[in-house]
């Protein structure tokens, strides 16, 4: 680490280790990426996955009261928040107008979630930004929907097909 003048400034000496298996953090970031895809994130405007490699998460507290995004590329990680901070969430985010916008309750992806975007808009490109390593098949291949979790043909299934 350096200052602003280039001379070297004390640091602590990194200790990294893998916390998680390589697979499993693949998995991760797969799912996560589907965030944006098709779960909550896909509301979030603008649209960053469409411009980079991205995985996020929203979230809201059970009253609204919180909302955020958090996100990531492989070269840069960012927060946003939008909520009560100051009444530890004793204010539910609910009927409220936000610069001219009412909102009936808001969620991670209606205000953070902007929020987060336009930032990593802005910034991911100072940073690497490459394509996350795909995840094991075996965490992504799609299972039989006729199959319950017991092993056997489910009976709507098997009514519909006439095989028994």
């Amino acid at each position: 680490m350096t200052d602003a003048a280039g001379q070297q400034l004390p640091a602590q000496t990194p200790s990294c280790r893998d916390a998680i298996k390589p697979d499993v953090a693949r998995g991760v970031n797969s799912a996560l990426q589907d965030v944006l895809k098709k779960g909550s994130g896909v509301y979030i405007k603008p649209k960053v996955h469409t411009s980079l490699p991205v995985a996020a998460k929203t979230g809201t507290s059970n009253t609204n009261g919180a909302t955020w995004v958090v996100g990531y590329t492989t070269g840069l990680a960012t927060a946003s928040f939008f909520g009560d901070a100051v009444e530890g969430q004793k204010r539910p985010g609910q009927n409220i107008t936000v610069n001219g916008k009412f909102y009936q309750s808001i969620d991670g992806y209606m205000l953070a979630g902007p929020q987060w975007a336009n930032y990593m808009l802005g910034v991911a490109g100072l940073y690497p930004a490459e394509a996350f390593p795909a995840p094991p098949e075996s965490m992504v291949k799609k299972s039989d929907p006729r199959i319950r979790i017991d092993g056997r043909l489910a009976a709507a299934t098997l009514s519909r097909t006439g095989r028994h």
